[in-house]
C-alpha cells in the first residue's frame, strides 16, 4: 500500500532568489535520487511544486517502507491491551474490533446494507506512513471512554481511564 499526500501550495509571496537558492541547496544535500532517471524525477517534482500557483494542488503517491521499530511496538501495545482486557476471548477479534474502532476499513455489502471490513495491516500491505496514522488512529479509538467500557464493563469510569492511560504511557503516548 502506498500513501497519498495530497499538497496545496500555500504561500502567496514568491521565494526570494536567495531563500530559492539556500532551500534547493538544503533540499538537494539533504535527499537526492540514486541514480540520474531518479535525480531528474526529483527534482522535476520540486520543480512542479515551485511553479505552482497558491491554492493550487497536486497529489504525491509514496511508498515508504516499514519501519521494524514501529512495527513491533504498535503489536506489542495490541498485545498488552488485549492480555489485559476482559471482553475478547481471541486476539484477531480484538485486532478488528480496534480497526473498524479506528474506521481502518472497507466497506462492503450490497442492497443499502454496508458492512465495514478491517483492512490488514501486514508488513507488506501498508507502509510506514499508513501506519503510523493506523497506529494513531487505534490509540485514540482505545483512548474513548465507549472503548474502556468494553474492555473493563466492571471498573468505574476513573479505573478504566487509568488502566488505558497506564497502558499507553508504556508507549509515550
Amino acid at each position: 500500500m502506498t500513501t497519498e499526500i495530497l499538497l496545496m501550495r500555500q504561500d502567496t509571496q514568491p521565494l526570494t532568489e536567495s531563500e530559492r537558492r539556500t532551500f534547493w541547496s538544503l533540499l538537494m544535500r539533504m535527499a537526492d535520487g540514486a541514480s540520474d532517471p531518479d535525480r531528474r524525477a526529483w527534482r522535476g517534482l520540486w520543480s512542479t511544486i515551485r511553479n505552482m500557483e497558491p491554492g493550487e494542488m497536486t497529489a504525491l503517491r509514496v511508498h515508504v517502507d516499514r519501519l521494524p521499530q514501529t512495527h513491533r511496538r504498535h503489536f506489542a501495545l495490541e498485545q498488552d491491551f488485549f492480555q489485559a482486557q476482559e471482553a475478547f476471548e481471541h486476539f484477531g477479534a480484538f485486532r478488528d474490533w480496534t480497526k473498524i474502532g479506528a474506521y481502518f476499513v472497507e466497506w462492503q455489502g450490497e442492497e443499502g446494507k454496508a458492512v465495514p471490513v478491517p483492512k490488514s495491516i501486514n508488513w507488506t500491505d501498508v507502509d510506514e506512513l499508513t501506519m503510523r496514522e493506523v497506529h494513531l488512529a487505534i490509540v485514540a479509538f482505545l483512548r474513548k471512554p465507549e472503548s474502556a467500557v468494553k474492555l473493563w464493563p466492571h471498573l468505574t469510569d476513573r479505573a478504566r481511564t487509568e488502566m488505558v492511560e497506564g497502558l499507553l504511557r508504556g508507549y509515550g503516548e
